[in-house]
């Protein structure tokens, strides 16, 4: 018999997901043990909700969003912000950082990718042993937490272009671009 333990082993479940409703389709993150790997793995998958087909976009990728007109698909895959053509099915690596990043959002004209992610400069290796007090001491994936901050960054589709839009002592977080894809709000 089993123990409870053991039991998160048997379970799929899905971490995030975006709605194209031009093409009544899904996008999402399935999160699930692999006995071979002996760990949780993650793979991005789509759904077709009036066929019910159901295929894998990408092992190991994460956090899906489609674009404004439902032609493109961004995702963030071993660390890195990554753009599929799904027609052709076509990706392009967009931008990478050394810690985590998150929350990837289209601005409505389709041109730019808002995330989060910790400054370069904001990253340092820890000399010292890290003291745990509290339950939220790491991301997944994102390593522990210490002094970094989570900063506004955004990415242009036409040029490559990347730029941070915030800096500071504090996390930036639940950003929102605004109708006309000229500014972004966000919490702080």
């Amino acid at each position: 018999m089993k123990s409870v333990f053991e039991d998160y082993k048997q379970y799929e479940y899905i971490e995030s997901g975006d709605y194209d409703a031009g093409n009544n389709r899904l996008v999402y993150t399935l999160k699930k043990y692999e006995e071979t790997k002996g760990c949780n793995t993650k793979s991005l998958r789509m759904k077709d909700l009036g066929s019910g087909k159901d295929w894998l976009i990408e092992e190991g990728a994460s956090s899906g969003v489609f674009s404004p007109d439902g032609s493109r698909l961004a995702y963030l895959f071993r660390g890195a912000l990554w753009c599929r053509r799904l027609e052709t099915g076509e990706k392009s690596h967009l931008v990478s950082f050394p810690g985590a990043i998150l929350e990837p959002k289209w601005s409505p004209d389709g041109r730019t990718i808002a995330f989060l992610a910790v400054a370069a400069g904001d990253m340092h290796p820890e000399e010292e042993p890290i003291v745990i007090e509290d339950f939220g001491y790491k991301f997944d994936g994102g390593g522990f937490i210490s002094s970094q901050h989570m900063h506004l960054w955004a990415v242009s589709l036409e040029d490559g272009k990347l730029v941070q839009l915030t800096d500071g002592e504090y996390d930036d977080t639940l950003h929102s671009w605004s109708p006309d894809s000229r500014e972004l709000v966000y919490v702080s």
